[in-house]
């Protein structure tokens, strides 16, 4: 997909009058004065811009101009390569990083799930491609994965980790093989292309299957059978 960069050019500024006019205003000079707009500015500012912008606000930046909307995924979404949710009965939480720091690109970003702006930003980080889902039996609502598949990002790497406190497991039974038939549906859905997967219950208890390219087809069948052990 072509993306749009925006040039680098040197604003210039109109130069100061130091002649002393007692009719006339000074007359403007040929070339100087014309109106700039932030699109000439260098395409660096405008990803220092959304450095220091929260997710939502770099949504709302990005929707004030279809222009706009193309250079910030240029400039800002295609940095971001990794992904950590947050599941549990508070709600969900989105984490957004680089996979290396770059001239301008040094921290993470988050975004509540349940924030308008969710969806906008899932649907602009089809450059993610590593995933890790930390996730409490208590949560329920699984459709941001659902948010996921649908804005077609395709993952190569996806950890899992399922915690539940062994007191609660036997009370929320129906509630974890829920849980987990949806996580086994997402990572179905995204078999073609994973490379490493590891699901864990605890820091001792874990399971992780790599695949060449070449054995990609047999990621969904090595993901059915970890989940049955995990559960």
């Amino acid at each position: 997909q072509a993306h749009y960069c925006p040039r680098s050019i040197v604003i210039r500024r109109r130069p100061q009058c130091t002649q002393h006019h007692t009719t006339t205003p000074p007359q403007r000079m040929e070339g100087y004065g014309s109106t700039t707009t932030i699109f000439d500015l260098p395409a660096e500012v405008i990803g220092i811009i959304c450095q220091g912008l929260t997710l939502e606000d770099v949504a709302n930046f990005q929707a004030s101009n279809p222009a706009m909307d193309t250079i910030i995924d240029y400039l800002f979404f295609d940095k971001l390569k990794k992904m950590r949710l947050t599941l549990d009965e508070k709600g969900a939480m989105i984490t957004l990083s680089p996979r290396s720091t770059h001239s301008y690109m040094y921290k993470s970003f988050s975004i509540e799930g349940t924030s308008m702006m969710s969806l906008r930003v899932i649907k602009s980080c089809t450059a993610v491609d590593s995933l890790t889902i930390s996730c409490s039996d208590h949560h329920t609502d699984y459709s941001i994965l659902d948010a996921i598949n649908r804005a077609g990002i395709t993952l190569s790497k996806l950890v899992v980790n399922i915690h539940t406190p062994k007191e609660l497991k036997e009370k929320c039974r129906k509630t974890v093989h829920r849980s987990h038939r949806k996580l086994t549906n997402f990572v179905e859905r995204q078999s073609s292309t994973l490379l490493k997967l590891k699901l864990s219950t605890s820091e001792e208890d874990s399971i992780t299957v790599e695949v060449t390219p070449k054995d990609a087809a047999s990621t969904s069948t090595e993901t059915r059978v970890a989940f049955d052990h995990l559960d």
